[in-house]
């Protein structure tokens, strides 16, 4: 079985995505194609990760709940999600607030893998992230590599 669709059919793989959908209000498409799986194994592969550094992360309940939260923070910041708005004074902790997110925040089914994989990078070695970030060609990568540093560090508190 390919690897990619062995995580993508894991359970807390799927919790996880009920997870980020409902608390950000996101459109799932479960279609996975070739393009997908050559994307998995060419950013696994320049992460210098292996499935297992992925399942180790997935099989813990605390991890994951620190991947949701880097994931969902990742998805205010540059996706275009708008967090709601509180008066002075009344707004909650930064945990407790809702995310509402764009009509149109569909996502394929193996988006979080992508986030996984990037949560790896961040986990092993922070430092990394900005060598990761070049050698799949992100747009201004120094920059979105101190960012990364900021929300993992955020999310590890």
């Amino acid at each position: 079985m390919n690897e990619l669709l062995e995580i993508v059919t894991l359970h807390d793989y799927n919790l996880a995505i009920k997870t980020l959908t409902f608390r950000n209000k996101l459109i799932i498409d479960n279609k996975i194609n070739d393009a997908h799986i050559i994307k998995y194994k060419d950013y696994k592969e320049k992460a210098n990760i292996n499935l297992n550094d992925i399942v180790s992360i997935l099989e813990s309940k605390d991890e994951m709940k620190i991947v949701v939260n880097y994931v969902s923070k990742k998805l205010v910041k540059y996706d275009g999600c708008d967090e709601q708005e509180y008066p002075d004074g009344e707004e909650p902790d930064e945990d407790e607030k809702d995310i509402i997110v764009s009509s149109n925040n569909e996502y394929y089914i193996t988006f979080l893998i992508y986030h996984l994989i990037e949560y790896c990078v961040l986990k092993k070695n922070r430092d990394y992230i900005d060598e990761y970030v070049k050698l799949i060609r992100i747009p201004n990568s120094k920059k979105y590599a101190k960012e990364l540093k900021e929300i993992f560090a955020q999310v590890k508190n």
